[in-house]
């Protein structure tokens, strides 16, 4: 999802690039430090 993120602001002015990676990757980095603050056990649980 960040590579994503990377190919979509590509070509664009250096500000804006920065702008639309900190906008739009904060809530994948929140989910993916939540992610791995549970404990393995309780995230299959929640998969399965």
């Amino acid at each position: 999802m960040l590579y994503a993120i990377e190919d979509e602001v590509r070509g664009s002015a250096a500000e804006q690039r920065r702008l639309q990676r900190a906008e739009r990757s904060r809530i994948i980095v929140e989910d993916l430090k939540l992610l791995m603050a549970t404990p393995l056990d309780q995230r299959q649980e929640q998969v399965g």
